[in-house]
């Protein structure tokens, strides 16, 4: 799978996920600790895949440094965040709030990448170098997901 192919299919996975998380502010506490350890296994092991073999291939072809350099700070801020709801108690209203906010943030980052940095990204690389960085992201994103502890 190319590269941008791989990230849109991660992008899904990752708000069905927030999906299932906010379907039901009453969600039972059992659903919580099983769903939310889950994203945010998603969630850093894409960032930082994506930062290896998206921002840093575009960064070596001097591109879209301004989108880069805004990706990796809402990386960052996306992995305080989710240490920020990792401290809360899953039975207070202010952690639901927290993973209301942390949809909104990453759905913004998401939506950006799709419409202004993936169709940059599509025409700055061959399909076979595409391909190739697709297979490095899921080479890295498994491993970091391997990695990340689950609840």
């Amino acid at each position: 799978m190319d590269i941008i192919s791989a990230l849109e299919s991660d992008h899904e996975e990752i708000r069905g996920l927030f999906k299932a998380l906010l379907k039901d502010e009453q969600l039972e506490m059992a659903d919580r600790k099983t769903l939310f350890p889950s994203l945010r296994t998603k969630i850093l092991a894409h960032a930082e895949a994506e930062e290896k073999s998206l921002y840093e291939p575009l960064e070596q072809r001097g591109l879209l440094h301004d989108e880069v350099m805004e990706g990796r700070e809402e990386h960052r801020l996306t992995a305080q965040m989710i240490d920020d709801i990792e401290t809360a108690k899953l039975e207070d209203d202010e952690w639901m709030a927290k993973v209301k906010v942390l949809k909104d943030v990453l759905v913004h980052h998401l939506e950006e990448e799709e419409k202004s940095m993936f169709p940059e990204a599509r025409k700055a690389f061959s399909s076979k170098d595409a391909k190739r960085m697709g297979e490095t992201y899921e080479t890295a994103r498994d491993d970091v997901e391997g990695d990340q502890p689950r609840g």
